[in-house]
Formats: C-alpha cells, structure tokens, sequence
C-alpha cells in the first residue's frame, strides 16, 4: 500500500490560481498613470469651456504635455462614456445631439399581400 504524499486536483485553488493569471494577462489602463493629465483635461473643460480634442491639442502644441504623458481624444472619450473622469456625456454638447443608431432599408422585405388601406370596404 502506497502512502506517500500525494496530489488531488482542488476545484477552489484551480479556479483562484487561473483567476489571478486572469486578472495579469490584459494591458493594463492608461488611467491611473496619465492623472495629471487627466485632472488638466477636467480643469480646462470645466473652466474654460474647452472641448477634449481642444484640450489634447493645446496641451500638445504648447508643450504643456509631452507626447507619452498625453492619452488620445477618443481614449478620453471612453473614459467618459466609462464614467472615469468627472465630465459626463450630457456635459459634451456635440454628443447628446449625435444620432448613433445607423438606419437600414428594408430592401429584402416581403410583400405577403394588398395593404389594408387598398382592399374595399365591406
């Protein structure tokens, strides 16, 4: 009879050791490391009115920011759509009154028969 130390497979540890792996393997968020200039997007749209793309652009052209501290206008754009930063969508006048819903033409319809509005009245 063999009594030495054997091996079982544990479901729990299985699924917290695959878990962590999990949770290590996707890149990583911009968020946490660009907040400064994140908190200077929040600052120039609050005060001074500026749009996100004004605020990226400005920050670039005056050197305010360099290129590696800066996230783009549509990462900023999903930070908000996300519910990171303190701008919400009903903030950004453009966006409310953007239709995003793509229409389509029924070109392949059925015709199953005469409209209600051509048989005759009875």
């Amino acid at each position: 009879m063999y009594t030495g130390n054997v091996k079982r497979y544990k479901a729990v540890e299985g699924q917290s050791t695959y878990e962590l792996h999990r949770s290590e393997c996707s890149r990583k968020s911009l968020f946490p490391r660009r907040h400064k200039f994140i908190d200077y997007v929040s600052h120039c749209f609050h005060n001074q009115g500026w749009s996100l793309d004004a605020c990226v652009g400005y920050a670039l052209a005056k050197g305010i920011f360099q290129k590696d501290q800066v996230v783009s206008t549509k990462t900023l754009y999903n930070y908000v759509d996300l519910g990171l930063m303190d701008i919400k969508n009903g903030d950004l006048p453009e966006k409310v009154k953007r239709n995003t819903k793509t229409r389509r033409a029924c070109v392949n319809k059925r015709i199953l028969g005469r409209s209600i509005d051509e048989r005759r009245k009875s």
